[in-house]
């Protein structure tokens, strides 16, 4: 109404009574009618909050959505969901808000009716979504509500459900035991596949079948039938919950023992019976093959031949087998709740082996000591231990389960084998020093000897060849380091040298041990500081019947026995036995090194031609070849100072000899070995120049230069000495009698070279002067032919010269091409009974006059064939016409038949005859005679000859003088 409106109310109620009732009565109409519609919009009001709080009440997410999928309306769970407030999620497409998607769910997009479908949220949560189609009354669309049930946890129950039935599939399906389910009434509900396999029935065959008849013998039915309505009313019975034995059967009727345990299961109201059951048919088996093992344990403990003992965590004895009885002379009775170590080992090994008791007791390996048992008679037996720790329930030590060997016996013969090894060990290490001294040899026989005996002390004492005095060779190290005495003595008269000396007087070992205690005639006791004898065992070693050592040995841990005498006595032997064959085998080598040396002397000596070159190829032989280190020869002189020159050395350095001034006067340097031997005329030795007194003004010089001994071997020439071959060796003690032989036989050969090298040198001498006679007669017997020839004046000398080139150009030695050169020289000599007209005539000769030419190689021989050459110039005369096919002429020789320096010759003439001219011809020249040499090769003249003589032409510009 408006205000004109009231004011013509106002005017009508003033001038109509009768109206102004009927507005009041309308105006409380309409006031009831308002009153009514706000009594109606409160109860919408109160309704809409009524359900807005029922849908907030809610815990599952609620909304609703337009035909535009937008959010009309949410409850409070639905918008903590989406994060938002209800006011910021009103408005928004709901798959933008929660759950967030690409786009609307599918059944919206389908069409706007009730559906429902499972949603998978990013945080994995699980929302079963419905929705519901609000229409109108005309049934139009009017909007959709979507209620979102979290299913998450029902999910993964349902998960879980069917993982867990899975699992109790797979169990029951792997299950090596047999598991059945049994009804109230009896019957089977459940058989996993190992009681398929245990029985012989499949599933299939069983399901609903009475248990009991089945696979229960009869003889155990009855207690079910009478316990069976107590368990359908209680789940109660005699076995449920327990575990029996009992039998069973399959389709192979034949039982077999098994293992049942029952438990009961109240499924749909009713009790069944679950049943595990598991073949015992094995462990029957193995029970009894046990208890077998059992008694036949038993018996072999009480018979066993080795030691069984039970000691509890504090050592002491609970009880051991018979066997120890027997070994011991212990019984039992006697020492049970002793302690083992007091009773049983002796005291030096009780902190030792309580030690591997405490060891073995807390588990740590003990297995395989060998330790002493003491028995009751005080024997020693030796046991060897296998131990292992016995433990209670709650896995504590509580004692210790021994078992012994007596391995006394296979330990001595150990013992014996391993000192047999040791002495062959040591037999193989000597062998390995062939080369050693026989100290290097006594300090590697006293070491081991000192261990095979398992001593801590020893020594070796030589006995002189009378065997009247011991002279101590060495002392074990660890005697030499325990030891105080300072200077201890070397030498011991055997009358004076105590105990240690009794090997000797007694030829047989001595064993001491308990040497204190001991009370002995010739004990006299050691001298102060030295070290403490408590056990000794001494050994004489044989050289046949002659005593050469004595080897000791002391302190050993346990008592010596006649094993270890035994073992000592074929140590040192072994080592005797080495140094006598090293000796022989030096002596031996030194023998050889002078028989090398006397044999490569003797070489030189044959091709010697110069009496210095010999004497400095022989101290070179001596040292390069002999093995020497030095060696020198010097003549003896008649000067004042008796003075001896060197000739010739070897192994010193340039000039050191002439520095040494030896003499063979009875002087100081007149009385080392060189002097000596050339003023008495005998060899002379040096063993040792370290310590040899007359070598005092030489010695630090000859050590320095690594000359350990010496000797000096005079030379004689004839009777009187005429120098001295003095030689050098590294090692002192040296040249035995077989050495010393060889070398002076070396140096009477030298002296006799030298005698017949300077004898030779004369012959040579006089031979030459001869040889030089000689020569002048054949060339004065030249000189008369060419006086008769003028012609061939020149022609036997040009010959020889060219004979003689060519067999130096062939290498035929000097002494062949002098003899040559001579017959070259007169090879026309028989010419001399030739005619002279018809050497000289111009023109060509008459046969008979050739026949007479032909006659001269003949004529020739025979004046020369009675004279001595030292060469066969007769024989080249004569066939120095010859030819190799036997053309040629007086005798028609053939190849071999003829002397090479006639073929030489042969050639020679030719070639000076053709190139020269003569009366009945001018010269042809050289190139004629040299074709004619080639043309006849190999049938006239020797092949060699006529290449080396085309040689000398064209290579060498050989001419004719």
């Amino acid at each position: 109404m408006t205000a004109t409106d009231d004011q013509d109310n106002n005017h009508h109620e003033v001038e109509t009574e009768p109206q102004e009732l009927d507005i009041d009565q309308e105006r409380a109409a309409l006031l009831f009618m308002l009153e009514d519609i706000e009594r109606g919009r409160h109860q919408v009001d109160r309704a809409h909050r009524e359900w807005i709080a029922a849908m907030d009440a809610m815990a599952d997410p609620v909304f609703m959505h337009d035909r535009d999928y937008r959010i009309m309306r949410c409850n409070r769970a639905y918008a903590e969901h989406a994060g938002m407030t209800v006011r910021d999620v009103i408005g928004k497409p709901y798959y933008e808000v929660f759950p967030r998607l690409d786009g609307p769910l599918p059944h919206c997009c389908k069409s706007m009716q009730e559906a429902e479908e499972e949603i998978r949220t990013e945080s994995g949560e699980v929302f079963a979504s419905r929705s519901f189609s609000v229409r109108g009354d005309d049934g139009g669309y009017l909007y959709s509500l979507h209620v979102m049930e979290d299913i998450t946890e029902r999910k993964r129950m349902q998960q879980a459900l069917q993982e867990s039935e899975e699992k109790f599939r797979q169990i029951s399906a792997t299950a090596q035991d047999a598991i059945l389910m049994m009804d109230n009434a009896g019957r089977i509900v459940f058989w996993n596949s190992a009681a398929e396999k245990m029985f012989g029935y499949a599933a299939e065959e069983t399901l609903g079948k009475e248990l009991h008849a089945l696979i229960v013998p009869e003889r155990f039915r009855d207690a079910f039938h009478k316990n069976h309505p107590a368990f359908v009313a209680t789940g109660q019975g005699a076995i449920i919950g327990k575990t029996v034995e009992c039998a069973a059967f399959g389709k192979n009727p034949a039982e077999f023992p098994v293992e049942l345990s029952v438990s009961a299961a109240k499924l749909g109201g009713q009790w069944h019976a679950v049943g595990f059951i598991r073949d015992i048919s094995e462990r029957k088996q193995a029970a009894e093959a046990l208890r077998r093992e059992r008694d036949l344990a038993t018996g072999i403990i009480e018979t066993a031949q080795a030691i069984i003992l039970l000691l509890d965590a504090e050592g002491r004895i609970l009880r051991f087998n018979p066997y120890l009885e027997t070994v011991s002379g212990f019984t039992l009775a006697e020492t049970q709740g002793k302690d083992w170590f007091d009773t049983f080992l002796p005291e030096r090994d009780r902190n030792r082996i309580r030690a591997l008791f405490h060891k073995a007791i807390e588990g740590i390996q003990t297995l395989g000591d060998v330790n002493i048992l003491v028995t009751r008679d005080g024997e020693e037996r030796q046991i060897e231990w296998y131990d292992k720790p016995l433990k209670d329930a709650s896995g504590n030590s509580v004692g210790l389960l021994c078992i012994g060997h007596d391995v006394t016996e296979r330990k001595q013969a150990e013992h014996r084998k391993e000192i047999e090894e040791s002495r062959l060990r040591a037999s193989l290490k000597f062998g390995r020093m062939p080369d050693a001294d026989d100290k290097a040899i006594l300090d590697l026989s006293l070491d081991e000897g000192v261990r095979v005996t398992e001593s801590r002390y020893g020594f070796i004492g030589w006995i002189n060849e009378d065997e009247s005095v011991m002279t101590i060779h060495a002392w074990s190290k660890e005697a030499m380091a325990a030891c105080a005495v300072e200077q201890p003595p070397i030498e011991y008269p055997i009358a004076r040298a105590g105990i240690w000396a009794e090997p000797l007087r007694t030829r047989a070992p001595l064993i001491l041990n308990d040497y204190a205690q001991t009370r002995h005639p010739h004990k006299h006791g050691t001298p102060q500081g030295h070290v403490e004898i408590r056990r000794y065992l001494g050994v004489p070693v044989f050289d046949g019947e002659r005593i050469v050592m004595i080897a000791a040995v002391a302190n050993k841990e346990q008592e010596y026995e006649e094993l270890d005498a035994t073992t000592l006595s074929a140590l040192m032997s072994e080592a005797w036995r080495v140094i006598q064959r090293n000796r022989a085998e030096q002596a031996l080598q030194r023998a050889n090194r002078a028989f090398r040396t006397l044999s490569a002397g003797n070489h030189e000596l044959v091709h010697a031609t110069d009496e210095i070159q010999l004497l400095q190829a022989m101290c070179r032989v001596i040292v390069e070849i002999g093995g020497y280190s030095a060696a020198w020869v010097g003549y003896r002189q008649g000067d004042a100072e008796k003075s001896v020159r060197p000739m010739a050395y070897c192994g010193f350095e340039p000039g050191f000899v002439d520095t040494l001034q030896i003499t063979w006067a009875d002087s100081e340097r007149g009385c080392g070995p060189t002097g000596r031997a050339v003023r008495t005329g005998m060899t002379q030795m040096v063993r040792d120049v370290a310590n040899d007194p007359d070598c005092a003004p030489w010695r630090e010089q000859a050590l320095k230069r690594g000359q350990a001994s010496a000797i000096a071997l005079p030379l004689r020439s004839n009777s009187e000495v005429s120098g001295c071959l003095t030689i050098y060796a590294a090692e002192s003690m040296v040249f035995g009698q077989d050495e010393i032989a060889l070398l002076e036989e070396m140096a009477g050969d030298l002296a006799f070279g030298l005698r017949m090298l300077r004898l030779r040198q004369e012959q040579q001498h006089s031979a030459e002067q001869v040889r030089m006679g000689l020569a002048g007669t054949i060339q004065a017997i030249a000189a008369m032919v060419e006086m008769r020839d003028p012609y061939t004046a020149g022609h036997q000398r040009r010959v020889a010269d060219l004979a003689a080139a060519i067999a130096v150009a062939m290498g035929l030695p000097e002494e062949q091409v002098r003899g040559l050169h001579l017959a070259g020289t007169i090879h026309d000599l028989g010419k001399i009974q030739t005619p002279a007209e018809i050497l000289s005539k111009p023109g060509k000769l008459s046969a008979s006059e050739f026949s007479l030419i032909k006659d001269h190689p003949q004529n020739g021989y025979e004046i020369l064939k009675d004279i001595e050459f030292p060469w066969p110039i007769a024989q080249m005369v004569l066939q120095h016409h010859e030819k190799l096919d036997g053309s040629g002429y007086p005798q028609g020789l053939k190849g071999n038949e003829i002397l090479l320096e006639a073929k030489i010759m042969t050639v020679a003439d030719v070639v000076e005859a053709m190139s020269s001219h003569r009366p009945y011809r001018p010269g042809l020249g050289l190139e004629a005679a040299l074709a004619e040499i080639a043309k006849g090769r190999g049938t006239h003249y020797d092949p060699d000859a006529v290449d080396a003589c085309i040689k000398l032409f064209k290579e060498a510009g050989f001419v004719f003088g």
